[in-house]
């Protein structure tokens, strides 16, 4: 980041120095000025060698590198070519030529050994440039400061093309590697479970740490062997995983699985893959997030007992209300048993008992108690658990007939008519008699407190 924030910097100066080299330029066109041309090597050369100034000044180490060896020597030549101390022609002109030269050599090995080097010494060196150019020259003329410009426009083009690649590459690089952090953040703090596959290859390509915490199995071992996560799916929801995984070249699937942990622990799993298209429209890799949806399971065991106690104390509740007429229904017969018994006992005290006044009496308390049997027999099926009961085929009306057992004594005592519509005795119904016969007393207890209050009582069915 630190090289990034440099360039930036040095973009700003950069930017700095072209506006004022546009100034000397339109000065010069002002003034009519023309250069006949410039010589490339000689303006490197040169540019080098101030490069070396702005290194040793601007830039000098704390602690010496290989490099700076080469740098020195080359600004100790730039310095005595600005301070007069050497001068162009005869064995002068070689000394700065060689020092330039060793110069250059130093950048090149900074560049190239320096991890991260962004060039800042390319920038401040036009001033220094123009002074080194003009010793160079007899005299300071239009013409020699028109060839300078345009040197120094070529050397800022090489330096602008420059810093303007090294900026973008850096940008990206960092950008690329901050995306990459933060992948890695939330992929490793997520409780999900993220992972990525490669449909040509058949390879794991990469799988959150979260696979670890789930399944209690390395990710190593998925790497090495991508359907690995097979071994631990529950036998029964094995085979429905494998039927779903060619389903993700088409457009993903959705599945809840349990796995088998090595602990022996079961954990529920909710898996959600979706297809990842290259620029062709072709799915090569498939994307998915996996979910322990345990706790949700857990959870929702819990709501179904508790709507299952729930749908039991209410029934209970219904019971209770009805209990008073029930008690009523078996007691009158219970009561009609008892005085046909206690006249057969008077009739055999006077010898007066016949055959056929033992089949009437008979006939009466086989009638009564088969009409308690009924009472008893619809307090059994509203007994029942009706959470856990299946379907089953059923006469209708037996449903009918045994709910209203509970409370037909309860609407003749507030004198409520009951009318049932006609329907075939042998309607059959697939259905949970249990609940049905709940939801109907229900029913009827609602219609009850409805109609008990109104001058005419009329409930039908």
């Amino acid at each position: 980041m630190k090289q990034l924030t440099e360039l930036r910097e040095i973009s700003a100066i950069y930017g700095r120095y072209l506006r004022w080299y546009g100034l000397l330029v339109a000065a010069c066109i002002v003034l009519n000025w023309h250069a006949p041309g410039w010589n490339a090597p000689s303006t490197l050369v040169q540019w080098l060698g101030v490069m070396a100034l702005n290194e040793i000044f601007g830039r000098f180490p704390a602690k010496a590198e290989g490099h700076m060896p080469f740098v020195i020597v080359g600004g100790v030549v730039s310095l005595a070519l600005l301070a007069g101390l050497l001068r162009v022609g005869g064995a002068s002109s070689w000394i700065a030529w060689f020092g330039c030269a060793t110069c250059a050599i130093g950048i090149a090995t900074r560049t190239v050994v320096v991890p991260g080097y962004s060039f800042p010494l390319l920038l401040a060196f036009n001033a220094v440039y123009l002074a080194f150019y003009f010793f160079f020259s007899a005299a300071i003329t239009p013409e020699v400061v028109t060839r300078g410009l345009a040197r120094m426009g070529f050397i800022l083009l090489v330096t602008g093309f420059v810093i303007t690649v090294m900026r973008r590459l850096l940008e990206r690089a960092y950008r690329l590697e901050d995306e990459k952090e933060r992948f890695a953040q939330l992929s490793e703090n997520i409780e999900e479970v993220f992972w990525l596959t490669d449909l040509t290859k058949y390879d794991m390509v990469y799988i959150s740490p979260g696979y670890e915490r789930i399944w209690g199995r390395s990710r190593r071992s998925l790497y090495e062997q991508p359907m690995s996560f097979l071994d631990a799916i529950h036998p029964d929801d094995r085979a429905k995983v494998v039927a779903a995984l060619p389903e993700q070249a088409t457009g993903g699937y959705d599945i809840e699985y349990r796995v088998v942990r090595p602990d022996g622990s079961i954990r529920w799993i909710r898996d959600r893959a979706f297809p990842v298209r290259d620029a062709g429209g072709r799915v090569y890799r498939m994307a998915g997030i996996a979910q322990d949806i345990t706790s949700l399971k857990d959870s929702a065991a819990r709501l179904d007992q508790q709507r299952l106690a729930l749908a039991n104390a209410s029934k209970l509740s219904s019971l209770g209300e009805m209990a008073a007429g029930i008690a009523h229904e078996i007691n009158n017969p219970l009561t009609i048993i008892q005085g046909n018994a206690q006249l057969l006992v008077r009739m055999a005290e006077r010898a007066a008992l016949t055959r056929g006044d033992l089949e009437g009496v008979s006939q009466t308390i086989a009638l009564t108690t088969a009409r308690i049997a009924k009472i008893i027999k619809g307090l059994h099926a509203f007994a029942k658990e009706g959470g856990s009961e299946g379907l089953e085929t059923a006469q209708l009306k037996s449903v009918i007939t045994d709910t209203l057992g509970f409370c037909e004594a309860k609407f003749r005592h507030h004198d409520i008519v009951l009318e049932i519509e006609p329907f075939a005795d042998d309607l059959l119904v697939r259905c949970r008699p249990v609940q049905i016969s709940q939801v109907l007393l229900n029913l009827l207890n609602n219609a009850f407190d409805a109609v008990v209050a109104r001058p005419v009582r009329r409930v039908r069915i």
